[in-house]
């Protein structure tokens, strides 16, 4: 889970400043394998059952623990974030900031810890092939509902995207 939210705070840091293909390429590796394993770490935890202090075997069914935990280790990547010098831009620590990604981050707890539930009744295969719809129906909310056109080279991303679910 922390090697997940490190990998965010790269991301951040190829899109403020350019750099190499094989930068680039490596992060992206990092990010598809640490997204993979935390996907299979999390099945295997729900799977693990224990015998309790008053002898009752029971299972570890506590996602909402297991998506509090991931936000956790988000937020201390975003401390290492902040603590580097070398970003370029504006202060990242202004009052705006914090009411325009608020009720976005709001909205991604609830939708992770709501996924991290549905874990328990799909295989993890499925798991990762419907999260991997979000970027499709995304597409399609900004053109319906925002009246957003999709440039060219997005349409092919998402074809690309489309078709590796199937």
């Amino acid at each position: 889970i922390l090697a997940q939210a490190l990998f965010l705070q790269f991301v951040a840091q190829i899109a403020m400043a350019p750099a190499s293909n094989s930068r680039f390429v490596w992060y992206f590796g990092w990010g598809l394998l640490s997204g993979t394993i935390n996907s299979v770490a999390t099945k295997v935890i729900f799977q693990l059952v224990v015998a309790g202090e008053d002898g009752e075997v029971s299972a570890f069914n506590k996602p909402w623990f297991l998506t509090g935990l991931m936000f956790v280790a988000m937020f201390l990547a975003l401390g290492v974030w902040v603590g580097e010098e070398k970003l370029p831009g504006p202060p990242l620590w202004k009052r705006s900031i914090f009411w325009t990604t608020g009720p976005c981050s709001m909205c991604d707890l609830i939708g992770s810890g709501l996924q991290t539930c549905g874990l328990f009744y799909v295989p993890v295969s499925v798991y990762q092939m419907l999260k991997g719809m979000i970027i499709p129906m995304s597409a399609i909310v900004s053109v319906l509902f925002l009246k957003k056109r999709i440039a060219g080279y997005q349409v092919v991303g998402l074809v690309i995207c489309t078709a590796s679910l199937g």
